[in-house]
């Protein structure tokens, strides 16, 4: 559209598409609706594309649209790049318009078959593949991947409610898992400064023109520049291919007695044993990397050295030959890790449960946990041989819980639950990224951890008018201390190379300062077995840190939503809304990636049971 929030500019062309539908109505055929076109995203590629709108110089999204109109228009709305379009909320909002616009106008068609909200969406803005001296770079690595997983449970208990009650079961799981991750046939150029980083082909030492517009901002790189991204680029085009089995077998039981009329002991355990082989595989993609004898010859590069160590590694086709040779001592063969572990851990828990009276009830318990030690799948690239192996492998994780509680009623017309726990956790399994050109998470042993929180729900029901009522109100609070001595990696300056980072005294992540939900739900018969519902909900949650060194603080949010139904005993037909004031808050993060909420959602359910 020319004018931002005004379709009048196109109203020629929508009338000229009433008629193309009038058509397919007439005809019967079917179409699917293309919303928004990927081309506005783009920046302009060439002089023929002058048409407003085709590129995004010329998009009225974007602030310094160079396209004047004669149509009024919206406010600017604080967008400079195309990729701002996609997280901007005056953006959504605007698309949102637009697509209540597009179904109001459309949607009685029976030939409009559905919708797509746009095209090529991977062709747009920075998702784009580059294009370098009129060659389009593909820069997506090429991942292949496959699992299979079985298992089986057989567990017996006893019968009845006797004064002693058992149960005992085996369990067996099992996996396997096969990935390989490569370059996609991505190729570094040898360039000099003002040259791209990146070239199709792989042509070791051909000639490459140099590029003024591939530097940031359509500046020419320096010659620093060149050899950090070049070296940056040569490290990631890794070739790795790893396979991971397990095998687990489980003996559980619980025991329940009853001491006296009022008091019980509960006693369980799990042996758990599991049995994990892995072997990892990771050689140099690098068209350009020498690793022969001798000098290294024209338009070839000497392999990239971390900490003064090889940290890329002979294919397989010459490892062990002498066209792969040591660099002083240090083996340049491709990097194998074949190892096998086993861990074998008996967890037990106790429950001590006071019956006070007729309708309080309190408890302590103490539980163990046992999470199984592991290898990481996807480390990160950029790193000698050594760090590397050190990487792989992580230990077990070992909590052990405390917890305290009371259920019961009060002032007769409440039911209410409180809880409070402490765990401390021996070696937590910490999440990270340790380099932003890693292929994926590690999971690493940061040291050990304790948590605790407090809890509490209080659930009411009441009669008014002819129905009936039902409140529901909860809050809880959690914190939680990495202990002196814990520590994880995290590329702190963007080299590549992890760096320890102390988590002494940071906060536990993902855990919620204040955590609130409230409920009411209305039932009220409308005639023989036919009743109505009204219900809505809020849901509220602030404070924490989304990572363990607590740089990204935890998003807040305040939720609402809302129900509207009718029921019988065999069927359900209602309208809901989730997220009724449509607020966005970032779930977490992941390489970079940031993953958001579901946003405002309408919708009819109908269900049927027997």
């Amino acid at each position: 559209w020319e004018a931002l929030g005004n379709y009048q500019a196109k109203m020629g062309q929508a009338w000229e598409f009433d008629r193309i539908l009038d058509y397919c109505d007439e005809k019967d055929i079917y179409f699917l609706f293309c919303a928004l076109m990927h081309a506005p995203l783009l920046s302009k590629a060439d002089d023929k594309d002058d048409l407003p709108g085709i590129r995004w110089e010329t998009n009225c999204y974007n602030d310094q649209d160079k396209t004047p109109s004669k149509y009024p228009s919206e406010s600017p709305i604080g967008i400079n790049k195309a990729i701002e379009f996609y997280s901007n909320p005056k953006a959504r909002d605007h698309v949102k318009n637009y697509f209540r616009y597009l179904s109001a106008r459309y949607g009685y068609s029976s030939s409009l078959a559905g919708w797509q909200l746009m095209s090529e969406v991977d062709e747009t803005a920075e998702y784009r593949d580059q294009e370098i001296n009129g060659q389009v770079i593909d820069l997506a690595a090429a991942q292949t991947e496959d699992f299979m997983r079985s298992g089986a449970e057989l567990f017996l208990s006893s019968k009845g409610e006797t004064r002693l009650r058992w149960l005992v079961g085996v369990e067996a799981q099992a996996y396997e898992y096969d990935v390989t991750n490569n370059t996609g046939g991505l190729c570094p150029a040898y360039a000099d400064a003002g040259a791209p980083v990146f070239v199709a082909g792989c042509n070791p030492g051909g000639g490459v023109t140099a590029n003024p517009d591939s530097g940031p901002l359509g500046v020419a790189l320096t010659a620093t520049q060149v050899g950090t991204a070049l070296s940056t680029a040569r490290q990631n085009l890794n070739n790795d291919a790893f396979t991971e089995q397990l095998k687990s077998y489980s003996l559980f039981g619980s025991l329940d007695y009853d001491l006296t009329d009022d008091v019980t002991l509960g006693i369980e355990a799990r042996l758990q044993q599991d049995n994990k082989d892995y072997q990892f595989q990771r050689y140099s993609d690098d068209p350009l990397a020498y690793f022969g004898p001798g000098a290294v010859p024209t338009g070839r590069l000497a392999e990239i050295l971390v900490l003064g160590q090889p940290a890329q590694f002979c294919p397989p086709s010459i490892s062990g030959t002498p066209d792969c040779v040591a660099d002083g001592g240090i083996s340049r063969d491709t990097l194998r890790f074949d190892q096998g572990a086993s861990w074998t851990r008996l967890t037990p828990a106790a429950t001590l449960k006071w019956d006070i009276n007729a309708t309080d009830t309190g408890y302590a318990r103490f539980a163990t946990g046992f999470r199984p030690g592991g290898y990481n799948n996807t480390p990160p690239n950029g790193l000698p041989r050594a760090d590397l192996e050190a990487l792989i492998a992580y230990d077990p994780e070992y909590a052990y819980s405390y917890e305290v509680g009371w259920k019961g009623r009060l002032l007769s017309i409440v039911s209410l639950d409180i809880a409070a726990y402490y765990t401390e956790t021996k070696d937590i399994q910490v999440v990270t990224a340790p380099s932003a050109a890693s292929r994926g998470l590690l999971l690493d042993n940061a040291g050990n951890a304790h948590s605790w929180g407090i809890e509490a729900e209080a659930r009411t029901r009441f009669d008014v008018g002819p129905g009936r009522m039902f409140l529901t109100v909860s809050a809880a609070t959690q914190d939680g201390q990495f202990e002196p001595g814990t520590s994880i990696l995290i590329d702190t300056n963007g080299d590549g190379v992890p760096d320890v980072v102390d988590l002494n005294g940071k906060q536990v992540p993902r855990m919620r300062d204040i955590q609130m939900a409230a409920s009411a739900a209305y039932f009220i018969p409308l005639w023989e077995g036919v009743s109505a519902q009204l219900a809505g909900s809020m849901q509220t949650a602030y404070g924490g840190f989304e990572n363990a060194d607590n740089s990204r603080g935890f998003d807040g949010y305040t939720l609402y939503d809302a129900r509207l139904g009718l029921a019988t005993d065999m069927w359900r037909l209602s309208v809901f809304g989730r997220n009724l004031s449509d607020e966005t808050y970032r779930l977490q993060n992941v390489l970079s990636n940031d993953y958001y909420n579901e946003p405002q959602m309408f919708g009819v359910e109908l269900s049927f049971r027997k």
